[in-house]
């Protein structure tokens, strides 16, 4: 039960191999996504990805998904600090009270 045993090993590449192949051949002709998009600015992408948040069609911009990925690991920052702050006043607020 501690070692691989070559069937293991044969199991593994063959279920792994078809995984790497994809990161080995690089794929030939023009992007199919057309010309690169030019990066936006932090405002315009927030703004971008709240007006387009459920539409399915397209392509984000690489600089508008980690613009827009910063802003709400951002957000849930504050209000997980507000949140800790709160039960924090909270349970001074009960132990001074008693």
């Amino acid at each position: 039960m501690g070692t691989l045993s070559i069937w293991h090993l044969l199991f593994l590449v063959i279920l792994g191999l078809p995984g790497f192949l994809p990161l080995l051949v690089k794929p030939s002709g023009p992007n199919r996504f057309g010309p690169p998009a030019s990066p936006v600015k932090f405002s315009q992408a927030f703004s971008l990805c709240m007006r387009k948040y459920v539409d399915f069609t397209g392509r984000a911009r690489r600089s508008e998904y980690w613009w827009f990925y910063l802003a709400t690991f951002l957000i849930s920052l504050v209000i997980s600090f507000v949140v800790s702050l709160a039960r924090f006043i909270h349970r001074n607020a009960v132990l001074i009270s008693i």
